[in-house]
Formats: C-alpha cells, sequence, structure tokens
C-alpha cells in the first residue's frame, strides 16, 4: 500500500494545480514503471493516479472550478475548506480500497 499511498498522494498534490488530462498524461507512465519495476500489477497504481486527479482543492486545474469561480464570487480559500477534506477521504478510501477491488498480485 505503500507505493499506492506515494503514486496518489503525489497525483493529488499535482492535481491541485495541473489539470486532471495533462496530469495522468504524466503519471501514467510513472505508474506502469514503478508497477513493472515492483512485479505488481499495473490496474491498482493506474486506478489509483484515475482516481486521485481530482482537483477538488483548488480552483485552478479544472475547468468547471474557473468557471463557476466569478459568478458564485468564490476565493481560493473556499475550494481548499470544502475540497481538502473531501481529498483526503477520497486518498484515503482508494489506498484502502484499491487492493481489494485490484489486487496487487492477481
Amino acid at each position: 500500500r505503500g507505493v499506492l499511498a506515494g503514486i496518489c498522494v503525489m497525483t493529488v498534490l499535482g492535481a491541485q494545480a495541473i489539470p486532471s488530462a495533462a496530469l495522468v498524461v504524466l503519471m501514467a507512465p510513472i505508474a506502469l514503471s514503478t508497477a513493472a519495476d515492483l512485479g505488481i500489477s499495473p490496474y491498482t497504481l493506474m486506478m489509483g493516479v484515475a482516481l486521485s486527479a481530482a482537483s477538488l482543492a483548488s480552483p485552478v486545474a479544472h475547468p468547471a472550478n474557473v468557471l463557476i469561480m466569478g459568478p458564485g464570487g468564490y476565493r481560493y480559500i473556499d475550494y481548499v475548506k470544502v475540497g481538502l477534506p473531501l481529498t483526503a477521504v477520497v486518498l484515503l478510501i482508494v489506498i484502502w480500497v484499491m487492493p481489494f477491488v485490484f489486487p496487487f498480485f492477481p
């Protein structure tokens, strides 16, 4: 789980500044090569990347967040207040559940 946690944390941090599609393009090769080097299933790490790429705690990395920021009168800190706890919950669930859904060693 440590490797999955590391990949997911890197993805979550990147997701707050980089658009999710671009981030997945950057993180997928890292996840694939890590899985190959460790001899584990790539499905676990790749799905971890996909689910961790949601930009919940930042308005800048997702077009929908940017579009509603102005008209909604939201500030950057508003996204952090709501999105940071959600991001933490998603991260914990992904790290805990993913190995059961996609085992490291099928």
